[in-house]
């Protein structure tokens, strides 16, 4: 989106006002899906921890996992390993579309996004994606293309995508 109206060859530049949303802050979402998730389970405020915890309080994808969540609720009611299911479940669906995203990326771009999903957060732990200049490169490149966004430290915008990596790496 910021494309379109940032990109001077763009027919829609300066065409409106960019305005930028901060995230949902954690207190006010954990809150509201404590008081929907009370109404269905005990497990309500362990539900809404995890759920939080997995999407970083990314409205999108909290959303999706909380949809998810409801429904395997309705159906079956609360187990310990519903969420780690559901988010394996999420991944599954999504696999086609994540092969296909991940064969855009160059070596350098892969290695990087395998060290991000690992934690590995420090450049000089970068082991598989090369020199500093190459690897500030790639995430300046891999954050344009929105897979990452830099906040206090460089993250995936989407933690399926994230957890599909890890995935694919540990199985």
């Amino acid at each position: 989106m910021k494309t379109i109206f940032e990109n001077k060859k763009s027919p829609f530049y300066h065409f409106g006002q960019l305005c930028t949303l901060d995230k949902i802050p954690y207190e006010d979402f954990y809150v509201f899906l404590l008081e929907r998730f009370t109404s269905i389970t005990d497990k309500a405020p362990e539900i809404a921890t995890d759920i939080l915890a997995f999407s970083s309080c990314h409205p999108h994808y909290t959303q999706q996992l909380a949809f998810h969540v409801w429904m395997a609720l309705e159906r079956s009611g609360y187990t310990n390993e519903m969420i780690h299911r559901i988010i394996a479940d999420v991944i599954s669906l999504h696999d086609n579309d994540f092969e296909r995203l991940w064969r855009t990326f160059n070596n350098t771009d892969k290695g990087v996004l395998i060290e991000l999903a690992f934690e590995h957060i420090h450049l000089q732990s970068y082991k598989n994606a090369g020199a500093p200049s190459t690897i500030f490169s790639a995430l300046k490149r891999l954050t344009e293309k929105g897979v990452l966004i830099k906040t206090e430290r460089y993250r995936f915008d989407d933690p399926f995508f994230r957890e599909w990596i890890v995935s694919r790496r540990m199985g």
